[in-house]
């Protein structure tokens, strides 16, 4: 099994949260990420080149966690 190498400096800061981000997650192959926090909000990162693709809203109380899937 090979290991994986870790980037050795920060590439990008992906900022908009209103608040703490409680969690994030990547989908299998690494393109996209979910975060989620206190401001109630999901957002949808491109994080190889630091873009906020979309914001999912309307959620009545902090998000704790998210998933993805493919």
């Amino acid at each position: 099994m090979t290991a994986v190498q870790l980037p050795k400096q920060k590439v990008h800061v992906l900022e908009g949260h209103a608040g703490a981000v409680l969690a994030a997650r990547f989908n299998s192959n690494g393109e996209y990420a979910l975060s989620c926090g206190k401001d109630r909000t999901i957002r949808l990162w491109n994080p190889h080149r630091g873009i906020h693709i979309k914001t999912y809203k309307a959620h009545g109380r902090e998000v704790r966690d998210v998933h993805v899937t493919q």
